[in-house]
């Protein structure tokens, strides 16, 4: 195995070179795993979402990792290029909800955006996640989910992290940030459109880059499901059908049965 997270194994192929097997587990975890439970199915339904997702995003011009599945053989597992992960959580929002009404404490619940903001987090789960802003200069200041974002510097200036941390090459950070930014502004945009013909409203969706270990080139990769979204049934104000209702400590059979409703929705996706 060459990596395993809270909710999905790495395997390298067996016959192709930089080419790798994800394994999307049956675990369902929350506040940086302290809650854990086990959803029977679940992994299959992660990458059916998934598969459809990187589906239609390549249809549109966007580039994955997603390279092929056999979900008849294996339902839980597909094929992708394997990617040199850049530790950043990139978050698009349609409407303000969760940790950016702490961070905006002026924002009004569910106020919609008319250009969706994308913001930027470290993916540390000893340090929850941290909101990261680019400063220039190779230079980043993280913010604690607490504190109130006024743009600027921290005060604590212990919170300096460097773009070599994240990145292959540190002269190309400006241009890479930009690219992540415009990438997933248009990946949810397509995705949003698509939840749209399933009368879904999608809240906002956190999605990873990575850099492609045969080619360097940077992709959309890592997985998109239930996990990865708010997206709500109707409305913005509709039923929560993400993992979002887990969080909120909705019955299990209940959140089963969300997860299988959205993947039975996304075979729609190529239609």
């Amino acid at each position: 195995m060459i990596a395993q997270g809270k909710t999905k194994k790495i395997w390298p192929h067996v016959d192709v070179e930089n080419m790798v097997e994800i394994e999307n587990k049956d675990d369902v975890t929350a506040g940086d795993g302290k809650k854990h439970d086990i959803i029977k199915d679940k992994g299959s339904f992660a990458t059916q979402v998934t598969v459809q997702c990187f589906r239609l995003l390549e249809r549109e011009g966007v580039k994955t990792h997603f390279r092929d599945c056999n979900l008849a053989e294996q339902n839980n597992v597909f094929v992708a290029r394997q990617c040199k992960m850049i530790p950043i959580e990139v978050v698009v929002r349609r409407f303000a909800e969760g940790s950016y009404l702490k961070r905006y404490p002026d924002t009004k619940k569910g106020e919609r955006f008319e250009t969706p903001p994308v913001e930027f987090f470290l993916k540390d789960d000893r340090l929850h996640d941290p909101l990261i802003v680019y400063q220039g200069c190779d230079m980043w200041y993280s913010y604690s989910a607490s504190e109130i974002f006024h743009g600027g510097e921290p005060e604590d200036r212990r919170n300096i992290l460097f773009g070599a941390d994240f990145f292959q090459d540190v002269r190309l950070c400006r241009k890479i940030i930009a690219r992540m930014q415009q990438t997933a502004r248009l990946v949810f945009l397509i995705l949003e459109k698509a939840w749209e013909t399933q009368r879904h409203t999608l809240i906002d969706l956190k999605i990873e880059f990575g850099f492609d270990c045969g080619t360097g080139e940077l992709l959309v990769a890592d997985t998109i499901d239930n996990d990865s979204w708010r997206l709500r049934r109707g409305g913005k104000d509709g039923k929560e059908m993400s993992k979002q209702a887990y969080r909120d400590g909705e019955p299990l059979e209940t959140v089963r049965n969300n997860y299988f409703e959205v993947a039975v929705s996304s075979l729609s996706f190529m239609e």
